[in-house]
């Protein structure tokens, strides 16, 4: 019998195909945002490389390249709170327009402060690449708040595989756009970054806003003084948190080791790219299993790897160490990461989401600012061996609430049962 002989059929027929056409149309959301992560991570890459000796060049004094650099951290801090209320209140693809065109002019006002020799103009330019980031560090989320309960830790981890791309494109990218404005070398890059984020914001302006989880109107948003004693997001926050003060703290590091140690710059490069590629490729399998079923293992493993990352790295100083030893870390970084966030879009209500990931989002800023701040004057203090060795701390606090959480949540389903 068709839907013809049976009318009752037809409505549920319809209801069925128009479901898979929305799943169909998040899941275009989602890998768009992919897509998206990719030119967030260039923009990292490039930014992280060459804005720094542009400053110092700039400013006549090297003291001061580290000062664009901070406006980005800075920007991007301050401008989390609102980033995080108007994509609540209008919604992702306006935001994410808009985000990208104001860090695709950022990018080239900074090429413009090189021929105009003006310092001034790129921490202007900064501060509008750091308010890019600001956006762009909520697309996994978006991409959860998109799809299925079910298929939220998915979302999450396939928004993430665009970094791999963007770890092998960077040192591509940097290479042949430094030739494009004679004699200045450091122009292209940043005119080739503007270029990428203009044409993203013009593949957001061309699709619908994915449908987001709707919140329950009898349940509204609790304050974000109670959500921030709430359990489930005290573990997710902090292991977010710990993990990116982890990565930070040793990322920034190994390169200045790497060449202390007698190794060329170009081989800190290497390092740093490899580390890029295993902070990502992770997601190339969480992309494919239950991550909400096996989120404690996930955790676990991720500390597994960064337990592994500290031996190597204490157990030499040659090259192949310093590079499997961030190897290790990107690997434990992202699947403590993956696990962390996939905990805080299942586990909160929907009416908490937009504070809870506010404020997630503000402290993980915090303890990566804190981190790469501190990991160089750690370094030159007490030395390579000692800075390492203090790593144990964010592990072993990481590993106290992984088992503490998983225990919980054993204890709940035999409660339930």
């Amino acid at each position: 019998m068709n839907s013809a002989d049976n009318p009752a059929s037809a409505p549920a027929e319809t209801q069925a195909a128009t479901g898979a056409i929305k799943d169909k149309a998040a899941w275009r959301f989602v890998w768009l945002l992919s897509g998206s992560k990719m030119a967030q991570i260039l923009v990292t890459s490039i930014t992280v490389s060459f804005v720094g000796i542009v400053g110092g060049d700039l400013a006549g004094d090297a003291a001061y390249g580290t000062v664009p650099m901070m406006v980005v951290l800075l920007s991007a801090g301050l401008i989390t709170l609102p980033a995080s209320l108007l994509l609540a209140r209008f919604g992702h693809r306006r935001n994410y327009v808009l985000s990208n065109l104001t860090g695709s002019a950022g990018s080239l006002a900074v090429a413009l402060a090189i021929p105009w020799h003006s310092f001034p103009l790129l921490c202007l330019g900064c501060v509008a690449i750091g308010f890019y980031h600001a956006f762009a560090q909520y697309y996994r989320f978006s991409a959860a708040g998109a799809v299925r309960d079910t298929e939220k830790g998915q979302a999450i981890s396939t928004v993430l595989v665009g970094g791999i791309l963007a770890a092998f494109l960077g040192p591509v990218i940097a290479s042949f756009s430094q030739e494009m404005f004679p004699p200045f070398i450091f122009i292209g890059p940043f005119v080739v970054l503007g270029g990428i984020l203009a044409l993203n914001a013009g593949l957001f302006a061309a699709v619908r806003d994915a449908p987001a989880t709707v919140a329950d109107p009898n349940r509204p948003g609790r304050t974000a003084g109670r959500i921030v004693r709430d359990p489930n997001f005290v573990i997710a926050c902090s292991l977010a948190s710990f993990s990116h003060l982890m990565m930070s703290y040793l990322m920034t590091a190994t390169p200045i080791a790497v060449v202390g140690c007698g190794f060329p710059p170009d081989a800190a490069a290497q390092v740093v790219q490899w580390h890029l590629v295993a902070m990502f490729s992770p997601s190339l399998v969480l992309k494919i299993i239950d991550i909400d079923r096996h989120l404690w293992r996930i955790v676990g493993l991720g500390c597994c790897f960064l337990i592994g990352s500290l031996l190597i790295l204490l157990g030499g100083q040659r090259l192949i160490d310093f590079n499997l030893g961030l190897v290790f870390l990107g690997f434990g970084w992202s699947f403590v990461y993956v696990g962390a966030s996939t905990l805080l879009v299942t586990t909160l209500p929907q009416a908490d989401q937009s504070k809870a990931q506010m404020i997630n989002e503000l402290f993980i800023w915090a303890a990566s600012a804190a981190a790469a701040g501190a990991s160089g004057w750690v370094l030159a203090v007490i030395g390579w061996f000692h800075l390492v060795v203090l790593g144990c701390i964010p592990i072993a606090v990481m590993a106290c609430l992984a088992i503490a959480a998983s225990r919980r949540r054993k204890l709940d389903h035999l409660l339930q049962a």
